[in-house]
């Protein structure tokens, strides 16, 4: 097997794992795939803020990565193998793994490594008054899966802009469409303000009141920062650190290339690179696609290497779906859905 070269794939969430599907269909024999996972399973993003909140969703948010390829096929996952050093042409591993040792050499590399979650049930449960500060989409959807799922409970959401999802970057309904919707669960919205929280994180917190930049107060002993998520990109950074902007995402072309021409062979693609949209699933899912088309057109040396467009302005509807999609979840990495 020493014969075949190496595209690897690290990370096997949306981005990663549709990479590895396009990959799988077109590239010469001459090539397989070695896709890395840090965890023998992978955690699904689209249910993880519902998993934060509703008791029994943890056991639907997680599924193993051992049937993404079919038995026999000469592309391989290794689960359990983390990247500690991302070189030019291989890579390191935390520790050797059998058959492999502790550094595999590549000719191809996709960087679909995401960006950091949190999960909070507990703590929440035990909490009375939830403060959501950040009106985009991590924190709309967090207040609606609140507001749903414990109507009991008091939630504020603080916006710094004048409205939900402002119109000359989404359409002009969204916003107000979104309001509506949290104001009929009871959430509470407070627009055109701020408020400095310190060093706290996401999680319980002793009661208190948070003075607003508005001169309001919000109480709460629960906070949930919907600012964003942190990308994963330390392997990035051992390459090359000034590859990561200073929000800590992967700079990359409209090829979705890294930004250094010493690295046109390597991609990243998915929540962890610093393009200007929102990092959703859809548009991770066709990332990891896009990525592996300029991978095969590089290979095979046939038509352009195409550039990234990015997509409609896209937002996760609030449906307060019963299933979000989960079933259809599962079966992306061949496994059976669980109740």
């Amino acid at each position: 097997m020493s014969e075949l070269k190496n595209v690897m794939i690290i990370g096997l969430g949306y981005a990663g794992l549709e990479a590895a599907n396009t990959l799988a269909k077109s590239l010469p024999p001459d090539y397989r795939i070695v896709a890395l996972q840090e965890q023998p399973f992978v955690f699904n993003l689209i249910a993880s803020l519902r998993a934060g909140t509703v008791p029994g969703w943890e056991n639907k948010s997680t599924t193993s990565v051992d049937k993404v390829f079919s038995e026999g096929s000469r592309h391989v996952v290794l689960g359990g193998a983390k990247v500690v050093k991302l070189g030019a042409k291989s890579l390191k591993l935390e520790k050797v793994l059998e058959g492999w040792g502790s550094e595999i050499e590549f000719e191809y590399a996709v960087i679909a490594t995401g960006a950091a979650h949190g999960r909070f049930q507990e703590d929440l449960q035990a909490s009375d008054s939830i403060l959501v500060l950040g009106g985009g989409a991590s924190g709309v959807e967090y207040a609606a899966e609140v507001a749903s799922q414990y109507t009991e409970k008091k939630v504020t959401l603080v916006h710094s802009r004048g409205r939900l999802f402002e119109p000359k970057e989404f359409v002009e309904k969204l916003g107000p469409s979104l309001a509506s919707q949290l104001g009929k669960k009871g959430v509470k919205i407070v627009y055109n303000a701020r408020t400095d929280v310190g060093a706290l994180q996401t999680g319980k917190v002793e009661k208190q009141s948070f003075e607003l930049s508005d001169g309001t107060v919000a109480e709460a002993d629960f906070v949930f920062l919907a600012h964003g998520w942190k990308a994963r990109s330390d392997i990035v950074a051992s390459l090359d650190p000034s590859l990561v902007n200073d929000s800590g995402f992967v700079k990359v072309q409209p090829t979705l290339q890294l930004a250094s021409p010493s690295y046109g062979h390597i991609f990243a693609a998915g929540d962890v690179n610093d393009v200007p949209e929102l990092k959703r699933a859809g548009y991770a899912l066709r990332q990891g696609s896009f990525a592996a088309a300029n991978i095969l057109a590089l290979i095979k040396r046939a038509g352009q290497v195409g550039g990234w467009f990015m997509g409609w302005r896209w937002l996760a509807r609030i449906a307060f779906s019963k299933t979000l999609g989960v079933s259809r979840w599962f079966a992306m990495y061949n496994q059976p859905a669980r109740a």
